[in-house]
């Protein structure tokens, strides 16, 4: 027991300071001798009921910890005076004092960890870059949470400028990193190596010269990995291709996608609602993209996938989409079907 305790100590001075190692020793000294020295003072006094050492070992614990359940006390004026008083006196200051510490510990440690200042050990874990907006950043997490694909996996955000993580996303145990992504180092923090999926956000969605900085983040990753997928948001249209060559494996331009979409409302009003509900996993039917490992004619797709209450609607070969496709347009193993549905089927 002596061993196991002396090992205890030596790995608790990578957490504790020197002097607190000390007080956790004495504390096991103090434990030992008054453990001892009740039972060596009062064992007569307990002839009627024997006590054992684990007795006296009992009544030392929940004296120093002023439970002091009453079952047993020291009798004696030798075991009141020399045992019980140091036991008591000195034990309750020292644990009090460790406790303290401990205390201290887990305080700091939580408050550097909303200040961004501690290393993830996550791994498949979600990276989202950039902090603009409280509301934004909590409907991501939102819907990445709701998705099944997604909503078992942790997520790190890194910011520069973030002071301190907001309590709703800490709420929903979000990672918070605080450094300049474009440092390797920062992105080492996240462990981005071993991440399952990047969002780069726009830095300032009113500034196109975010995108410069999310090129130069997008570059320092792809020096990590070449094999981390990237989505990453652009302000001006004119940098998709730039970001594209950078590395990003899918770029979304904010300003042409709104445009896009601000004419589809005027020329069919009603279209904002049904982009909305499609592209939302919290309420409604989504647009899901699936894997196909068997090849199949799209005639048998589209049966196969209405009766499991799908809809089909094309299919994606590498970076081209095809759309309500005819049943002769020949599809491959590999190949990706696009689906309308209320939830995420499997690959087939």
């Amino acid at each position: 027991m002596l061993s196991l305790y002396l090992k205890y100590i030596y790995s608790a001075k990578k957490y504790m300071s020197f002097v607190s190692v000390k007080l956790l020793l004495l504390m096991g000294l103090i434990l030992i001798y008054s453990s001892v020295g009740f039972y060596a003072v009062e064992y007569d006094e307990y002839a009627k009921k024997p006590i054992t050492f684990l007795d006296s070992l009992w009544w030392s614990l929940v004296s120093m910890t002023t439970v002091g359940y009453g079952d047993l006390y020291p009798k004696t004026l030798a075991g009141r005076f020399l045992i019980g008083l140091p036991t008591m006196v000195v034990g309750i200051s020292i644990l009090g004092y460790i406790l303290s510490e401990v205390a201290a510990k887990l305080l700091e440690s939580k408050s550097r960890r909303a200040r961004g200042m501690l290393t993830t050990k996550y791994n498949d874990h979600i990276v989202i870059i950039n902090y603009n907006d409280l509301n934004r950043v909590q409907q991501i997490i939102d819907e990445l949470q709701t998705d099944l694909k997604t909503k078992d996996l942790s997520i790190v955000l890194i910011d520069e400028d973030l002071p301190e993580l907001p309590k709703e996303l800490d709420d929903v145990d979000i990672f918070f990193i605080k450094g300049n992504p474009s440092h390797k180092d920062v992105l080492q923090r996240a462990n981005i190596i071993n991440s399952k999926h990047i969002l780069i956000l726009a830095y300032d969605p009113n500034s196109s010269s975010s995108d410069d900085k999310n090129l130069g983040i997008t570059l320092m990753i792809r020096t990590i990995s070449s094999n981390l997928p990237i989505i990453c948001e652009c302000i001006d249209s004119q940098k998709i291709n730039l970001l594209e060559a950078a590395g990003a494996n899918s770029v979304i331009c904010i300003t042409e996608f709104t445009t896009n979409v601000m004419i589809q409302e005027l020329m069919d009003p009603g279209t904002k609602e049904v982009i909305y509900d499609l592209t939302t996993n919290t309420f409604g039917q989504q647009i899901y993209v699936i894997n196909l490992i068997h090849a199949k004619s799209i005639k048998e797709l589209r049966e196969y996938f209405s009766s499991n209450g799908y809809i089909f609607i094309g299919v994606k070969q590498g970076k081209s989409v095809h759309l309500n496709p005819d049943d002769d347009y020949e599809v491959f193993e590999n190949d990706q079907i696009i689906l309308i549905g209320s939830e995420r089927p499997k690959d087939i």
